[in-house]
């Protein structure tokens, strides 16, 4: 059953009736969420950059990010045991990306990893950026924060 791109993880979440919505919760993994506009992430990113500067607002959105990567990682290692099941690390980090293009944070790939030298460097069409363009115009500076960290946390 390949619904997103041969999502293997989408499957699961769907085998494992992890996405729950009742009473007007929604939960993913047992886990309140809610959807909105990416819009919304970038107008409040580009409030806080005039408001606190583009070095502070990159700084807490890096931050913010690497805490919902650990906290995604230990969710994804406490449900299906990838991290005692999958040994080689680059076989996770791969699935990684895949989980980033099931929440909607577009089609990642992994351009280099280096474990030795612990160098990692991935592409794709961030979903955030083309908003962020889309509202404010080409930038000459990164704009995706929140996914630099949240790839920092899971690492």
């Amino acid at each position: 059953m390949a619904l997103i791109n041969g999502s293997g993880f989408l499957e699961k979440i769907l085998r494992f009736h992890a996405l729950r919505w009742s009473n007007g919760k929604l939960s993913l993994f047992n886990i309140p969420g809610f959807f909105h506009a990416v819009y919304v992430n970038v107008y409040q990113q580009k409030l806080m950059e005039k408001l606190h500067g583009e070095k502070a607002t990159a700084d807490f959105f890096y931050s913010v990010g690497k805490f919902q990567g650990i906290q995604g990682f230990r969710t994804i290692a406490r449900n299906f045991g990838f991290d005692k099941v999958v040994r080689n690390k680059r076989k996770l980090l791969e699935m990684q990306t895949e989980q980033s293009s099931v929440v909607g944070l577009g089609n990642l790939r992994w351009v280099r990893i280096d474990l030795n030298k612990q160098l990692f460097v991935f592409r794709g069409r961030s979903i955030f950026a083309e908003e962020y363009k889309s509202f404010f115009g080409l930038q000459e500076k990164p704009v995706c924060h929140l996914i630099r960290g949240m790839t920092a946390g899971f690492l």
